[in-house]
């Protein structure tokens, strides 16, 4: 429970050295044995002892304050410096109390070290603060806590001034309640506009100090005569060591969380505001009502200070407002513009896409960025052979002279193949006058890797020059041409091969077949097409030629593939198909598989020779060779054949034989023969 609530209260971690760690730990005894002797020793005594411990108070914090500058650097060791010479000063002015209190010195005022703390304080509220906002962010700052400075003095003044001018004594003690507790409300609002941490460190601790020493004088000025002086002496000596342990912790952390700038921010804008309510419900008032002179006048500068500051702090506030204003309708603009650029980006890309990179297309992505993107002067070049030659142009009127691929910014363009925005056509020493008009310029050329496919050109003639939005939008519209272009030239590549492969395969007289390994048709030739008696769109729309098998062969024909599938090597087969006319035709295959890299297969290709008129010759010749011509019956071979085949057949079984014999046929075997008859 201990340990969380120090976190919450002074941060994980103090940063604080070894020696001014020991010093406060001493400050303790040093400080509180006087304090304790002030408040229990007799009257006469007391301001003895009190002095004791202010005194002891000032050295420690000079110590301390010293001892934290070691080791630093930047702002840290120059924030830290300036309150050394502020604890310094305040040292001084306590020993000159002491000797003037001894009777030793009486002729230096020792009030004046006042003006060295304050010295002290305004360098450390300049170090604090430079470079950590904007300019006029920082001059509202110094402004506002001008103002309330003055403000609360004025307000201190106002409530207690009564006092001093019945009691002029009082009045050291007063100045000091003033400057302290000014210098307390100025540092708040510091504090407040660079949003320190809230811990009981380093820029806090700090503030309370300048409240315990401010709240310590007032005390001694109004009320000592009632309590003793000794309470608010200690009040005084209390903020001396903790301003010096917030000098030791000083940094220039922020807390940057969102509900602490909110807050931060509204009590930023709410302090001015309240020290100006303050003139009429205070300052007006006292300045009536109290007759002395010197005091109506300070009331008076102050109420004019604090009127002529808000004026100006509200003048300020205008001129940043306007500021912001302004940048919100630039960015505002250049939002809408890149918006626009973005579409024409996309449409000229949607265009591309669809129509590819033809003639008409550049026109129509040159009038886009003439139109939606508002430049005057839009021209896009294509490759012609070693040069260029316009594509498409747009603009108010052409180019005299026109575009040259050698010369000028183009050509610097292709021979470099980078890229240029040139802001100010002027200055440039190749840029080539076409229009005088014309103030700034983009070229971009068009690449498919090393191979200049072209030039986007774009010159401007607004009152706005080209910047790098524009040249992102241009790079962006050539990026999508340079892949069009590319596009094209690799289709146009892709169908000469197509074409080249067709025509290869159509010249081979066979059937080629490409199936991939998913068993949709890839490719065929012109020769599928007549064998099979389908057009070619109708072959495409099946996406098989499976139909083209008959029912009892198609198993045999998916099993032969799946054995090239699982490794087997190319063979060859015969399989009829069925024409679209119902006939058939006999054709005989030879089937082989493409492979990848990892040994899967990609694609089959099957190579048909339809022999179906080779296959009708060879059944037409087994048939007369084992028939009788005459009469079409089996002749003698075909019987001794199936003789032969009977008994090989019966392995050792008995076989029979059954003759038949024609009347009077004896006649002619004896006359002819046995082989004629």
């Amino acid at each position: 429970m201990t340990g969380s609530l120090h976190r919450v209260l002074f941060g994980p971690r103090l940063d604080i050295g070894a020696s001014a760690r020991t010093l406060l730990l001493l400050a303790v005894p040093l400080v509180g044995i006087p304090t304790v002797l002030a408040a229990i020793v007799p009257a006469g005594q007391e301001l003895l002892w009190q002095r004791v411990q202010l005194t002891i108070a000032a050295i420690l914090g000079v110590a301390i304050t010293a001892q934290s500058c070691r080791g630093t650097a930047g702002r840290t060791r120059e924030v830290r410096g300036w309150f050394s010479v502020a604890f310094a000063a305040w040292l001084a002015t306590e020993l000159l109390r002491d000797l003037d209190l001894s009777g030793i010195v009486g002729a230096i005022p020792a009030d004046l070290g006042l003006v060295l703390v304050v010295v002290g304080v305004l360098g450390m509220y300049r170090a604090t603060l430079r470079g950590r906002l904007h300019r006029r962010a920082e001059l509202s700052v110094y402004l506002d806590a001008a103002v309330v400075c003055v403000a609360v003095a004025a307000t201190l003044l106002a409530l207690f001034g009564g006092g001093v001018i019945e009691n002029p004594a009082q009045l050291p003690l007063l100045v000091y309640a003033l400057v302290f507790l000014a210098m307390f409300a100025s540092t708040a609002l510091l504090d407040l506009a660079l949003r320190v941490p809230l811990k009981l460190v380093g820029a806090c601790a700090i503030l309370l100090a300048m409240v315990l020493v401010g709240v310590g004088y007032i005390g001694q000025s109004e009320l000592a005569g009632v309590v003793g002086s000794w309470p608010f002496a200690s009040l005084i000596s209390a903020g001396v060591l903790i301003g010096a342990f917030g000098t030791a912790t000083w940094s220039d952390a922020t807390d940057d969380s969102p509900g602490y700038a909110r807050r931060a921010q509204q009590l930023r804008d709410l302090i001015p505001l309240t020290a100006v309510a303050i003139v009429p419900l205070i300052l007006l008032p006292a300045q009536i009502v109290v007759a002395d002179l010197t005091f109506r006048l300070v009331i008076n500068g102050s109420i004019g200070f604090i009127v002529v500051g808000s004026v100006v702090r509200q003048r300020l506030l205008l001129r940043d407002r306007e500021r912001v204003l302004g940048g919100m309708r630039d960015a505002l603009r250049s939002v809408e513009r890149r918006a626009r650029q973005l579409g024409g980006v996309e449409e000229a890309g949607r265009e591309l896409a669809l129509s590819g990179p033809g003639g008409a297309t550049l026109e129509a992505v040159a009038s886009i960025l003439a139109d939606q993107f508002g430049y005057d002067h839009v021209t896009i070049c294509v490759a012609d052979g070693e040069g260029l030659k316009i594509g498409a142009q747009r603009g108010a009127r052409e180019l005299v002279p026109p575009l040259d691929p050698v010369a000028g910014l183009v050509g610097r363009v292709v021979r470099r193949r980078t890229p240029e925005l040139v802001i100010d056509v002027a200055n440039d020493p190749d840029y080539i006058v076409g229009d005088p008009a014309v103030n700034s310029e983009i070229c971009v050329p068009m690449l498919d890797g090393e191979r200049l496919l072209g030039v986007l050109d774009v010159q401007s003639t607004a009152e706005a020059r080209l910047d790098e939005t524009d040249f992102a939008a241009v790079l962006a519209v050539a990026d999508r041409l340079a892949g069009a272009v590319a596009r094209g030239f690799q289709g146009q590549r892709l169908v000469d091969e197509k074409d080249f492969i067709s025509a290869i395969l159509d010249a081979v007289g066979a059937i080629v077949i490409v199936v991939g390994a998913d068993g949709r048709l890839v490719r065929f030739n012109a020769a599928a097409s007549a064998v099979s008696g389908y057009s070619t769109a109708e072959i495409d729309a099946r996406g098989s030629l499976d139909f083209l098998i008959p029912p009892e062969q198609r198993q045999e024909v998916l099993v032969g593939i799946g054995g090239l599938h699982t490794g087997g090597p190319a063979h060859e087969r015969e399989n009829d198909w069925l024409r679209k006319d119902g006939t058939r035709r006999h054709i005989a295959w030879s089937n082989t598989v493409v492979r990848d890299d990892d040994a899967v297969v990609r694609y089959t290709i099957a190579t048909g020779i339809d022999i179906t008129e080779r296959k009708d010759l060879e059944d037409e010749l087994a048939h007369k060779a084992l028939h009788d011509p005459l009469t079409g019956l089996p002749n003698r071979r075909l019987l001794m054949d199936r003789l032969e085949h009977a008994l090989r057949s019966r392995r050792g079984a008995e076989t029979s034989l059954l003759f038949l014999d024609v009347d009077d046929f004896k006649t002619v075997n004896d006359r002819l023969g046995h082989d004629v008859g």
